[in-house]
């Protein structure tokens, strides 16, 4: 219920902003995390991993137990609701090559499979993906039948590959939303699945991270001239 959230939102943010008192707020949803707290505890495994700065907080949660993994088991990964007709069950990344990656260079590109597992028939068949910063901030949507026409398809599991160019992501941290849909309605969602880290050997990783925006779009520059 959107509208019960946010009136539990707002009342937490006048307790501690108003009055003066500390909410604990224990959660997974980032968006909220973010919406609410200064300070933030990461914990995993029973042990406080980070305390400090919402923003590198996050930034670890989404990095932390599958960063740089390769291959992501999807069928157990939280989801906010009960898949119908089918389920995500794999996630792979690899390179050029074929060879798994836990890293990319913005230079390549990596190379996605996704596999489902249909538990029925279902028509008009569709696939998207949405790609979100470590910070929360949605970068990019595709969706499949902007490419191909929706399909009919039988009860069975099918794979989906596609690549992302890394060129245009900046160096960091960044998840990936998968949605299912047949006849407009959701098969599966999963949101906040780790995608490998976006690395660039050639530039300084300090200087790069300060810098506005969250994509890279290559400027062609040109030498100064004198005039």
């Amino acid at each position: 219920d959107a509208a019960f959230q946010n009136k539990c939102i707002n009342k937490m943010k006048n307790v501690s902003s108003a009055e003066g008192r500390t909410v604990l707020f224990v959660s997974h949803n980032i968006q909220t995390v973010r919406q609410l707290c200064t300070t933030t505890i990461f914990m995993a495994g029973g042990k406080v991993l980070h305390i400090g700065d919402t923003t590198d907080a996050i930034a670890q949660y989404l990095g932390n137990s599958e960063n740089g993994a390769s291959e992501i088991a999807l069928g157990d990964y939280p989801r906010n609701s009960t898949p119908q007709n089918g389920r995500f069950q794999l996630i792979q990344y690899r390179n050029q090559d074929g060879n798994p990656i836990g890293q990319c260079e913005r230079s390549e590109e990596i190379y996605v499979r996704v596999v489902i597992k249909l538990t029925a028939p279902v028509k008009e068949f569709d696939f998207a993906i949405a790609i979100t910063h470590a910070e929360g901030i949605k970068v990019f949507s595709e969706v499949l039948s902007d490419k191909y026409p929706k399909a009919n398809l039988t009860q069975a599991e099918y794979a989906i590959p596609f690549v992302i160019p890394a060129k245009f992501l900046k160096i960091g941290s960044y998840s990936i939303t998968l949605c299912a849909l047949y006849e407009g309605r959701v098969i599966d969602f999963i949101e906040g699945i780790p995608i490998p880290e976006i690395t660039d050997s050639i530039s300084d990783k300090n200087i790069e991270s300060h810098r506005w925006g969250i994509v890279r779009i290559p400027v062609l520059w040109t030498p100064l001239q004198a005039i």
